[in-house]
């Protein structure tokens, strides 16, 4: 995916024939049916549901700026979190912005870098 059409924002990694390598969670998704082509006619991904009663919601989160796929649960009558990519926060480009430091595992996960205040206005 890429940001401002030029700069990466966020990779799948490379296709293994089975899965994108920075996905390992399509292996454990066993709701689609995972296409892949590339030569010298197209580049195409397809991910058909293997079932079509089960409701999917895939978008792109504005906020976290990572995809989400979501299904549909009848008997809690609430939308399930099938998988985020990337997994990781720290993965979305320029998540933090500059001279910030991002970092998974703190609430909130950017901060500021040693000898730099944080904040807006100078």
């Amino acid at each position: 995916m890429l940001w401002n059409s030029s700069v990466p924002y966020w990779s799948r990694g490379e296709w293994n024939g089975e899965y994108f390598s920075n996905v390992p969670e399509m292996t454990a998704c066993h709701l689609f049916g995972f296409t892949f082509v590339d030569d010298d006619r197209e580049v195409s991904f397809a991910y058909p549901l293997l079932d079509e009663t089960i409701t999917m919601y895939n978008f792109l989160d504005l906020v976290s700026g990572r995809r989400k796929v979501l299904a549909w649960h009848d008997a809690t009558q609430d939308w399930v979190t099938v998988y985020t990519h990337p997994a990781a926060q720290c993965e979305v480009h320029a998540v933090c912005g500059p001279f910030t430091v991002c970092a998974d595992n703190a609430p909130p996960p950017c901060g500021c870098m040693k000898g730099f205040t944080c904040g807006l206005g100078s």
